[in-house]
Formats: C-alpha cells, sequence, structure tokens
C-alpha cells in the first residue's frame, strides 16, 4: 500500500537523520508503535481504495 511505504520511508529517513539521540529514539518508538498497529491503521484505507 503506498501510504504504509511512504510512512515507513519517512520515518526510516527521520531515523537516520535525528537531530539528537532523544529525537531518534522517538522516531524509534512510533515506529514499532505503527508496525504493532498496522493492519488496524490502515485496513480502512485498502477497504477505502477497493471500494473506489
Amino acid at each position: 500500500m503506498k501510504i504504509k511505504d511512504e510512512v515507513q520511508k519517512t520515518l526510516n529517513n527521520l531515523i537516520q537523520q535525528p537531530i539528537n539521540r532523544l529525537e531518534q529514539d522517538n522516531y524509534r518508538l512510533t515506529q514499532k508503535a505503527l508496525s504493532e498497529i498496522e493492519d488496524e491503521l490502515y485496513s480502512p484505507l485498502l477497504e477505502l481504495s477497493h471500494s473506489q
């Protein structure tokens, strides 16, 4: 799914170029949290794209 790929790509880029360690840790925590709920998070978008 394009949106999911873009979110992952953006977080990966942010993790690689942090301003400081705390910021990098925050992006990693965000990435981990999103990966744990990705099915629930992205399924409405997937359903919407199939209905159009």
